[in-house]
């Protein structure tokens, strides 16, 4: 019944919805979304680079301004939770799941503009996700289809992946969204063997 809004598209279809939802029990549902740009821009909002392309700018200040416009726009519709920024590191070129979705293959630059994001987001009151844990981008599938699986090392996961989400929790990100992704080294590092070190 929340969702029966007649013909109307798009945006005009989505804003009453989620605001329905929300104001239908005693506790306000959360709405959420994948904020990130791209491919993945809301349906009727302005369209934005992907992070990849965000990543590209000289200046980030030009990449806050955007994430001001897309996160009020998220805002305006109606959620209160994005599923990003993507942290994941863009080690092998092919992956089809982190692709252009990341900030590209330098954990450094994954860092600085992954916080701003999380800053930025959370300031206009959404809550930000980082994902996915525990890091994607050394594998070239997509883990919506299969397990991926992260070849990382204990010590080399640390300065990469353990360096990323120990930044975004220090800076106070609300959630972290676990992915589709095997990591036999820590796996195996908890006494787990044989192919259940891949599930």
């Amino acid at each position: 019944d929340a969702l029966d809004t007649g013909q109307a598209d798009g945006v005009e279809r989505a804003v009453p919805a989620a605001r329905r939802i929300q104001r239908a029990g005693p506790i306000p549902a959360l709405v959420s979304a994948d904020v990130e740009g791209g491919t993945i821009c809301l349906d009727g909002a302005t369209p934005m680079p992907n992070q990849l392309g965000m990543a590209a700018l000289r200046d980030a200040q030009a990449y806050r301004e955007a994430l001001n416009v897309m996160i009020g726009e998220a805002r305006d519709i109606g959620i209160d939770w994005t599923f990003s920024p993507v942290l994941d590191v863009n080690a092998d070129f092919r992956s089809t799941i982190v692709g252009t979705r990341s900030f590209g293959s330098s954990p450094e630059r994954v860092r600085r503009l992954g916080l701003l994001h999380v800053e930025v987001v959370q300031s206009l009151g959404l809550a930000a996700t980082v994902k996915h844990w525990p890091g994607e981008g050394f594998d070239a599938r997509d883990q919506h289809v299969l397990t991926t699986v992260n070849p990382l090392t204990l010590d080399e996961w640390e300065p990469v992946f353990g360096d990323l989400y120990r930044a975004a929790i220090g800076a106070g990100v609300k959630t972290i969204m676990a992915g589709h992704i095997a990591w036999p080294a820590y796996a195996h590092s908890q006494g787990v063997t044989g192919l259940e070190a891949y599930r």
